[in-house]
């Protein structure tokens, strides 16, 4: 299989996934998925503090690090 096949058919299948996520409704949210486990405003913020455990995450990076480094 020469490189343009493979080129073709990586194309094929990302434009039919594409397609098909038109025809498909979206998967319903669980109302408990918003149930934060702390729920005390810091200066009118509501979850203020389940917002901020986050932030020793950032580590001063525009973009997510997911642990890969």
């Amino acid at each position: 299989m020469t490189e343009q096949t493979k080129k073709w058919i990586l194309l094929a299948i990302i434009t039919i996934f594409f397609v098909a996520i038109f025809f498909f409704e979206p998967y319903p949210q669980q109302l408990i998925y918003h149930d934060f486990a702390d729920k005390r405003p810091l200066f009118g913020v509501n979850n203020s503090f389940d917002v901020l455990s986050n932030i020793r995450n950032c580590e001063g990076r525009s973009t997510p690090n997911f642990g890969l480094n």
